[in-house]
């Protein structure tokens, strides 16, 4: 497992281009993947494979644990148990 702190300029990232987007009626979806390449190109700080996988999978994490929050039964992220 990386240590968040290596990995902190990829969280960074994810915030800077957005974590989610809006669709039509204001629906929260993840970023596209022209979103995260355009993001790349203007800023020059991702250029592996990966790293653009990793923005959109936490973008596409971000919007499930936001739509999951909206439930009154959710366990909070602090409560959950994050199996490796």
């Amino acid at each position: 497992m990386v240590p968040v702190n290596e990995g902190q300029y990829l969280l960074d990232a994810l915030f800077e281009v957005g974590p989610s987007a809006t669709a039509g009626m204001g629906a929260e979806i993840p970023v596209s993947w022209s979103e995260v390449w355009a993001y790349a190109q203007a800023t020059q700080n991702l250029s592996d494979p990966w790293e653009f996988r990793g923005i959109m999978q936490m973008s596409k994490a971000f919007v499930k644990a936001r739509r999951d929050g909206e439930s009154v039964f959710a366990i909070p992220p602090i409560e959950q148990v994050i199996n490796d």
